[in-house]
């Protein structure tokens, strides 16, 4: 099992005091001396390739591709309105929503 302890200090030494665990785990995975990564290399070889995140996650696709993502997923959903710019009847509806909330009378 891979701990903190065994990965190699020449490695660790790399990063600064306080690097949380999981980040030194995935860089050692990923960019460890192939004689101290030998023994994951059965559980390495299920990992996805390169290839399987560009096909698969649109962050990695170009911006041609994705322009045709839908606006809530593509950053370019620009029409949800901010809490200034709300109506009184609106700002009123979403006070009335929370949990606890009690409505003062004007």
């Amino acid at each position: 099992m891979l701990t903190s302890e065994r990965i190699p200090s020449y490695f660790t030494s790399k990063f600064p005091d306080g690097t949380p665990t999981h980040a030194l785990y995935a860089a050692f995975l990923t960019n460890g001396n192939a004689e101290d990564l030998e023994e994951f290399n059965a559980w390495r070889k299920t990992w996805p390739s390169r290839q399987d995140f560009e096909d698969s996650m649109p962050i990695l696709w170009s911006e041609s591709l994705r322009n045709y993502l839908p606006p809530s997923i593509s950053s370019h959903w620009h029409s949800i309105q901010s809490r200034d710019k709300l109506h009184e009847h609106e700002k009123l509806f979403l006070f009335d929503a929370r949990p606890g909330a009690t409505r003062r009378s004007k």
